[in-house]
């Protein structure tokens, strides 16, 4: 059986970090207009984006969630070991899975590396995160 720890602190920060990363990284200012071009979405596409956005929320406190169990499994109690713990996660695991969306899809490689890339970004800002403020009360 296992034992889910719940520290508040450490899914509220993951999940708040995830996403500003993702408002960062979604803009203009970053990839957003990229992004924007190769999905072919218009302007008016992206204005009714608040269920997207909500949906958004509920799932960065999911992952954030999750991320704090598995980091807390591999026992990463020093920042660079939650590092560790988030490449391994989001590298070897969802962005490998991704390739496929991508592929079968057949969605152009840049947005594979811009949405993929945040999920990296993301994912091992949270693993560092979970090992700075659970592990290190």
């Amino acid at each position: 059986m296992l034992d889910f720890e719940f520290n508040l602190a450490a899914i509220v920060a993951g999940a708040v970090a995830s996403f500003v990363i993702g408002m960062a990284w979604y803009s203009p200012l970053l990839f957003g207009k990229v992004w924007q071009k190769l999905n072919n979405y218009t302007n008016e596409d992206l204005k009714g984006a608040g269920p997207a956005m909500a949906a958004n929320v509920v799932a960065s406190f999911v992952v954030s969630f999750v991320m704090l169990q598995i980091t807390i499994a591999m026992q990463a109690i020093k920042w660079h070991e939650g590092l560790q713990v988030g490449l391994l996660v989001s590298v070897g695991l969802v962005s490998m899975l991704g390739i496929n969306q991508i592929v079968f899809s057949k969605k152009p490689l840049p947005l594979y590396f811009i949405d993929y890339g945040f999920i990296v970004v993301s994912l091992v800002a949270m693993a560092v995160l979970d090992s700075l403020i659970a592990l290190n009360p």
